[in-house]
């Protein structure tokens, strides 16, 4: 399921209040699973055909009816 929504949306950053990119932290977590810090982002739908493809896999994995 997590690639299909990758393959789904576009990741972009967040825009400041001038409309600029706001670029992540080049921080990492420490510890046995290093995970990068959070950071604000904006996920964008790809094609309105992409959007009938999250809505058919959320159907398949929860028995959720789209309305």
């Amino acid at each position: 399921m997590a690639a299909t929504v990758l393959s789904c949306f576009e990741v972009l950053p967040a825009k400041d209040e001038h409309g600029n990119g706001i670029l992540p932290p080049k921080l990492m977590s420490s510890g046995v699973i290093s995970t990068i810090a959070e950071f604000p982002c904006t996920f964008k739908l790809r094609s309105e055909e992409k959007g009938r493809v999250i809505l058919e896999e959320f159907e398949r994995a929860e028995g959720f009816e789209a309305v």
